[in-house]
């Protein structure tokens, strides 16, 4: 196992607020990306002091953002690997780089477009190449190929809190310390824990190499 521990936000003025939509992750996912491409690696610490987000790179590669007091974990859905210094994200042995983020962040712009229909968004997203004066196929389709795995991909999104605030708390319904599973208001439930856990507790819940915890239901 490979942990990574950044500091993002020193670099960003982009604040991770709520979770409530798979654009609001892929975002965020794209803005790590975007870092990684021009922080060397040598500045990566493997301390975790003052980090606020951490890539574990494992069989089952998940991305941690957050406070203590409140940690967000989704899946890292791309392979990671060291070139020229710098912790490069991959996607069908291609290097996803600055100016494909660009391009990604560009297209989730037009959301309305994406979800409409399969040929509003293949009109819009041929409309970002042009502006973009893309002009080589090969390398439209990556993006392509690269857009549709980000909408399809199971981020696997769960959330820790240690939340004190006295006019949620309930011990049966909204207790201090739980975790939220999912992030659409349709699907999220909770799972109440009996005290907090920090990060390396998290780690062990979702690493799949690690003994499994057990719900005393």
């Amino acid at each position: 196992m490979k942990k990574n521990y950044l500091h993002v936000l020193q670099y960003s003025e982009q604040k991770m607020g709520a979770i409530r939509e798979r654009y609001d992750i892929i975002r965020y996912l794209l803005s790590v990306m975007q870092f990684l491409n021009i922080e060397p690696l040598d500045q990566i610490s493997n301390k975790s002091e003052d980090a606020d987000v951490f890539i574990i790179v494992d069989k089952m590669s998940r991305l941690f953002w957050g406070t203590n007091d409140k940690i967000h974990s989704i899946q890292y859905p791309f392979q990671l690997k060291e070139s020229d210094g710098l912790l490069i994200s991959t996607y069908d042995d291609r290097k996803i780089d600055s100016e494909t983020i660009a391009v990604l962040l560009t297209i989730l712009e037009g959301r309305e477009c994406l979800t409409r229909s399969i040929d509003d968004m293949l009109d819009y997203f041929m409309d970002t190449m042009n502006d973009f004066e893309i002009r080589d196929n090969d390398y439209a389709g990556f993006c392509w190929r690269l857009l549709l795995h980000l909408l399809s991909f199971e981020p696997g999104y769960l959330r820790y809190d240690h939340d004190e605030n006295e006019k949620r708390r309930d011990a049966v319904r909204h207790p201090v310390d739980h975790i939220d599973f999912f992030y659409s208001s349709n699907n999220t439930f909770k799972v109440g824990l009996k005290g907090q856990i920090g990060l390396n507790d998290l780690q062990t819940i979702v690493n799949i190499n690690e003994r499994c915890c057990f719900l005393n239901y």
